[in-house]
C-alpha cells in the first residue's frame, strides 16, 4: 500500500537574522575641562554617578598667573565701590553750598561721579565674565562662603545632565587650562580632560557587517539591541 503523505504548499516568509557585534554609543558626550590652569583638590563624583545641569563635579586650586588675574579684578572693582561711595559724599555736600563755590565746580564733581559708575559697572562685567570662565557663580560663593574669596579656589559644574562615564584624574593631578566643556572626540588620557560626561538619553549603536552579509542590510529592517 503506498503510504506517501502529501501537503498543500503554502507561501510563506523565511525569516532570516543576523548577529553582530557592536558598540553603544551616547549621541552627546560633553569632555569636561578647566579655563585656567591648577590642581585637583578634590572630586565630588565617581564614575557612573548620575549628574544635572549645575551640580558640583570637581574642586581645583588655580595656578598663580589666574589666581593674581581674579584677585586684580576684584581688587579693581572693591577700590571703584569705596571711591564712588566717599565722591558721593562729597558731592552731596558740595551741593549744599554750590552757591558759594560756584555751580560750574559741582557739576564738574558730579561728571567725574558718573565717570566713576560707569567704569565700575564695567570693571563688574569684566569680573563676571572672568569669574564665569573660572567656573565660579553666585552658587558656589553661596555654598562655599567659609573659603576665602582669594584662596583661589575654582568650582567646575556640570554644564548638561547625564552620567559620568570617565574620571581621568585624582586628587593632587595637575590639569592645563585654556579648553571648557565640549563634545569632542574622546582620544584617551590627556593634561586637559578631567571627566567625561555622556547623555544617555539618546545612544546610537555602531556594528560591523561583513561584506558577505551586506545583502541581508537595509534601511528600515528591525534591529533588536542585546
Amino acid at each position: 500500500k503506498d503510504k506517501t503523505k502529501t501537503s498543500k504548499v503554502v507561501l510563506k516568509d523565511i525569516i532570516q537574522s543576523l548577529q553582530l557585534s557592536g558598540k553603544i554609543f551616547p549621541e552627546k558626550t560633553m569632555v569636561i575641562t578647566a579655563q585656567q590652569s591648577g590642581r585637583i583638590v578634590n572630586l565630588q563624583v565617581k564614575e557612573g554617578a548620575k549628574v544635572e545641569p549645575n551640580d558640583l563635579l570637581f574642586t581645583m586650586q588655580l595656578e598663580a598667573s589666574g589666581q593674581t588675574e581674579l584677585m586684580q579684578m576684584r581688587a579693581q572693582v572693591k577700590t571703584l565701590e569705596q571711591d564712588i561711595a566717599s565722591n558721593s559724599k562729597l558731592v552731596k555736600n558740595k551741593n549744599l553750598v554750590k552757591d558759594l563755590i560756584g555751580v560750574d565746580q559741582v557739576a564738574r564733581d558730579e561728571s567725574d561721579l558718573q565717570k566713576m559708575r560707569i567704569e565700575l559697572a564695567s570693571a563688574r562685567d569684566r569680573l563676571q565674565v572672568v569669574e564665569e570662565n573660572l567656573g565660579l557663580d553666585n552658587k558656589a560663593k553661596v555654598t562655599k562662603s567659609a573659603k576665602s574669596p582669594s584662596s583661589g579656589l575654582v568650582y567646575v559644574r556640570s554644564p548638561i545632565s547625564g552620567i559620568v562615564t570617565l574620571v581621568d584624574k585624582r586628587p593632587g593631578d595637575f590639569v592645563m587650562g585654556g579648553g571648557g566643556s565640549s563634545g569632542t572626540e574622546i582620544g584617551g588620557s590627556n593634561e586637559r580632560m578631567v571627566m567625561v560626561v555622556a547623555d544617555m538619553t539618546q545612544l546610537q549603536v555602531r556594528i560591523k557587517v561583513m561584506e558577505t552579509d551586506l545583502r541581508f542590510v537595509r534601511q528600515g529592517i528591525p534591529v533588536k539591541v542585546k
